[in-house]
């Protein structure tokens, strides 16, 4: 299973938040290096390039990290994250041709839609 991208390719939601906090406290990209590799964490300043960049996901134990190093939430960091994520339907939703094909035009899998409800059973007797 491909691993899961915005609408344009991006590997992460924060890449602008991050920036923002980053620059609003002062801190270069080798800073905020060395306060992750202080908590133990295996960052470097070209990760945090990446991360920016949203060229590299970021794992759970990261989101922490940027939490705690900036003193925030994480409703603070996602911050927007809504907007960013309007590509993701719920079942509801009917997909376009596009997002059902893909940016390759391969189909990217079956919807909600496409599999049986349990009240589609009602009427059905246990053998």
């Amino acid at each position: 299973m491909p691993k899961s991208r915005g609408e344009s390719g991006e590997k992460n939601l924060i890449a602008d938040r991050l920036r923002q906090l980053r620059e609003e406290r002062g801190f270069s990209q080798r800073k905020l290096a060395m306060e992750f590799q202080l908590m133990g964490l295996d960052i470097d300043r070209k990760v945090i390039t990446r991360i920016e960049t949203k060229q590299r996901y970021v794992t759970d134990i990261e989101l922490c990290a940027i939490m705690k190093v900036f003193q925030i939430s994480s409703e603070e960091l996602l911050n927007g994250w809504e907007e960013k994520m309007q590509f993701i339907h719920t079942p509801e939703e009917e997909p376009t041709e596009r997002e059902r094909l893909g940016r390759r035009g391969k189909h990217q899998g079956v919807s909600l839609k496409d599999f049986p409800r349990a009240e589609d059973f009602d009427d059905v007797e246990p053998e």
